[in-house]
């Protein structure tokens, strides 16, 4: 594995462990906090549906939430190799997304529920600016109708004016949501890189057009080029063809 990829699954993976804590219907699976839970060989891992995928990321916050990224090098490993697995699966996860995200009841959830959802959501999130922006594909606009549907479910249950836990978990929802329907990690990359390496300003106005430019020229745009060195600013290694695409934005504006 390269560094440049590394780097784009840690992002992933910091989007899918940023929060960790679904009424279920006919289509998902019941969520369930393994008493005995263990961690699987990669052997095993590899193997993996990409429900067996996330259904594996649930239990491992559940079980192993607070040492994931703190002390225990070994769970955090774990959790990388698990994120890089989901990644590689691509598009391929976002029908399960979608099912755990329209199975999620606000009003009735346990732990393992709302760690499902919540892990479904960050998963959304990562995908859309590390693979392709969703908005530019079916499987990716049924689930970004899923979230919007589930963000709207806890503003009616009351969430914006409840606990911590509850505020915690709208908040974090309504922003994978905002990313995935307009500007992203991806697009601030973007702005960075034609301000510093081509004297080129793009207002947040416009950087909304550019992505939405983008999204309808190629979803996958957020592949064109790798991460460069993190900054601040963090730039993109190989600016040319998003440099080819802002002409063709300007010339058509």
């Amino acid at each position: 594995m390269t560094t440049q990829m590394k780097k784009i699954i840690v992002l992933f993976l910091t989007t899918l462990c940023t929060a960790c804590y679904l009424h279920d219907n006919i289509t998902a699976q019941l969520c369930n906090e393994e008493i005995r839970y263990e961690h699987k060989t990669e052997a095993e891992i590899a193997t993996m549906t990409s429900e067996q995928l996330i259904n594996e990321s649930v239990q491992e916050q559940l079980h192993h939430k607070f040492s994931n990224w703190t002390n225990d090098s070994h769970d955090r490993d774990y959790g990388f190799v698990l994120g890089s697995y989901i990644h590689k699966k691509g598009i391929e996860v976002l029908p399960v997304l979608t099912k755990y995200i329209n199975a999620y009841d606000p009003k009735n959830s346990s732990k393992c529920e709302k760690t499902r959802f919540e892990i479904a959501s960050h998963t959304l999130s990562g995908i859309d600016y590390s693979i392709i922006r969703l908005r530019g594909i079916s499987d990716g606009q049924a689930a970004i109708e899923a979230l919007s549907n589930a963000v709207e479910l806890m503003k009616r249950a009351g969430f914006e004016n409840g606990g911590y836990e509850n505020r915690s978990e709208i908040e974090s929802a309504t922003l994978d949501l905002k990313e995935v329907q307009g500007v992203t990690i991806i697009d601030s990359d973007i702005q960075n890189t034609l301000r510093v390496q081509h004297n080129i300003q793009l207002t947040d106005a416009e950087l909304l057009e550019f992505s939405n430019f983008l999204v309808a020229l190629d979803p996958s745009y957020p592949r064109w080029s790798e991460p460069g060195d993190y900054g601040p600013p963090r730039l993109l290694k190989d600016s040319k063809k998003y440099l080819d695409a802002y002409r063709k934005f300007k010339k058509q504006k």
